[in-house]
C-alpha cells in the first residue's frame, strides 16, 4: 500500500495545525485561499497530505483501499503533531474509522454540513460531478447513513451530458452555477451544496453571484467550511 507523506515534516508551531487528506495531488490547490487566511486569524495553519498518485476516491479504488488510505494518512498527520483532521472527500471517506483510531477531532466536509445547515429545516440540492450510477449510490447511501431522507433532498450534475472530462475550470463552475439555479427553481432546494471540492475555489465567486439572484438561498462551500469548523472547535476561544 503506498502513501505519499508530506513533503515536510511538521515542525513546530505555537499555531494549532488543521491537516487536510486529499485524494490526489492536484486537488493540493484548491484548499488554500478559501480557508488558509480566515484560520491563521483564528491561531491555526494548515497542513496537507494526499493519497497516492493514481488513486482515487471517487473512481476504481474500492471502498475499503480507500478507508485504509485516510486512516494511515490521519494516522501520520497525527504522529507529525496535528490538532484536527478534515477529509477532502464528500463521501467522508473512513470518518468513523478515524474518529476510532484517532484522539484528535476529525471532519469531513458532508457531516459537517448536514450539522450546520440542518438547522434551517429546508430542503438541500446537491451537485455532483456527473451522473455516474455507482457515484450517485454512494453519495446516496452516505446521505442515509447521516438519516436525511430522499424527500429532504434533490441531485443535479455538473456535467448533466457526462463530459466533464472536456471541461475547463470555468466551464466547471458555470455548469455548477446552472445546476444551482435548477436545484432552486424546480427542485424548491433552499441550500445548494456542490459536492465537488475539487472546485472550492471558485465556489466564494458562485456565492456572490447566486446571492444577487436567489438572497433567499444559501450556497455552501463544504471544503472551507468544515475547515473553518474544525478551527472553531480546536481554538473556540478565537
Amino acid at each position: 500500500m503506498a502513501f505519499a507523506q508530506p513533503a515536510t515534516e511538521l515542525e513546530p508551531s505555537s499555531r494549532k495545525i488543521i491537516h487536510v487528506i486529499s485524494p490526489a495531488p492536484e486537488t493540493r490547490r484548491h484548499n488554500r485561499a478559501s480557508a488558509i487566511k480566515k484560520i491563521y486569524n483564528m491561531g491555526c495553519e494548515l497542513r496537507h497530505s494526499y493519497l497516492h498518485g493514481e488513486t482515487r476516491v471517487h473512481g476504481s479504488v474500492s471502498e475499503t483501499l480507500a478507508q485504509e488510505l485516510m486512516i494511515a494518512a490521519g494516522l501520520a498527520a497525527q504522529n507529525r503533531g496535528a490538532s484536527a483532521i478534515v477529509l477532502d472527500c464528500v463521501l467522508d471517506t473512513a470518518l468513523m474509522e478515524l474518529k476510532r483510531e484517532l484522539s484528535i477531532p476529525v471532519f469531513g466536509p458532508t457531516k459537517t454540513m448536514l450539522s450546520k445547515y440542518g438547522q434551517f429545516d429546508r430542503r438541500y440540492g446537491f451537485i455532483l460531478p456527473r451522473p455516474v450510477e455507482r457515484e450517485e449510490t454512494d453519495f446516496k447511501s452516505k446521505l442515509d447513513q447521516y438519516h436525511l431522507p430522499e424527500s429532504k433532498y434533490a441531485i443535479d450534475y455538473i456535467s448533466p451530458d457526462n463530459k466533464l472530462n472536456r471541461m475547463s475550470p470555468d466551464d466547471r463552475l458555470r455548469g455548477i452555477e446552472a445546476a444551482a439555479a435548477r436545484l432552486i427553481e424546480d427542485e424548491g432546494a433552499g441550500v445548494i451544496y456542490p459536492a465537488c471540492t475539487l472546485d472550492s475555489e471558485g465556489i466564494p465567486d458562485l456565492q456572490a453571484k447566486m446571492k444577487r439572484k436567489f438572497p433567499r438561498e444559501m450556497v455552501v462551500n463544504p471544503l472551507a467550511e468544515t475547515i473553518w469548523a474544525a478551527a472553531e472547535h480546536i481554538n473556540p476561544e478565537r
